[in-house]
């Protein structure tokens, strides 16, 4: 069932969607976080109009996706200290902010540098969007094109509800989802 507190923030998104799920996670692929971080502020919007708690997990160098304040919670992690401790620390955070929470986390491509493995980057997300899925809240995951051998990428891909390319051209924005669990439309592709 859709629920109509879920939501891109744009409706002409939800409609290429048709509809946000509980529980869905969705990657944008990028060519630059330049390019995700427009998708970004009408999602706070949604999870603040829905009255819903919003989380920001800050962990990489590029600038800040999210300000905090106006009922964001910023979640500042230092992916160095190791994966346990990151993944540990997202999941205590995950479910202290209960169900129906809206996550945002910074570039994903961040963590494989970090952890000079793009397996890592695989499992992480492979611990972290089911635990999101099962406490039916929203997440967005930037990930950037080019930067990743299918160890990561397939995974991410095999695990996600929602996996979006996104492509730039002069100045415009595209869209093309390459994934929608559980929801068909002849034109969704």
């Amino acid at each position: 069932m859709i629920d109509s507190n879920l939501s891109t923030g744009m409706a002409t998104r939800d409609r290429v969607f048709r509809g946000l799920l509980p529980g869905d996670n969705l990657v944008w692929q990028v060519d630059a976080i330049e390019d995700f971080a427009p998708f970004v502020g009408p999602y706070c919007q949604a999870a603040r109009h829905a009255g819903r708690r919003l989380v920001y997990f800050r962990f990489a160098e590029h600038p800040p996706l999210v300000s905090g304040g106006d009922g964001v919670t910023v979640c500042q992690l230092d992916s160095a200290a190791g994966f346990e401790q990151f993944i540990t620390q997202i999941r205590r955070v995950i479910r202290e902010a209960g169900r129906g929470a809206f996550f945002v986390f910074d570039c994903l491509s961040t963590l494989a540098e970090q952890w000079c493995s793009d397996r890592m980057l695989g499992n992480f997300f492979m611990l972290t969007c089911p635990y999101v899925y099962d406490l039916e809240s929203l997440a967005y995951f930037p990930l950037l094109r080019h930067a990743h051998s299918f160890q990561a990428t397939t995974p991410i891909a095999r695990t996600t509800q929602i996996f979006i390319d996104v492509y730039r051209h002069q100045d415009a924005l595209y869209l093309q989802p390459t994934k929608v669990e559980h929801r068909y439309s002849p034109t969704m592709y």
